[in-house]
């Protein structure tokens, strides 16, 4: 196996492609209710 490195620019692109990720899972989870919130408002 290569041990592999990997430089600053690269580890900013991977953190800001997961932020993406990550705020756009939020957004989509805003738009509809999840179990809880329906149990909760029930």
């Amino acid at each position: 196996m290569i041990y592999q490195h990997s430089d600053l620019e690269r580890q900013q692109e991977v953190a800001s492609g997961l932020n993406d990720l990550v705020r756009a899972a939020r957004e989509r989870a805003k738009e509809k209710p999840s179990g809880a919130d329906l149990v909760r408002d029930a």
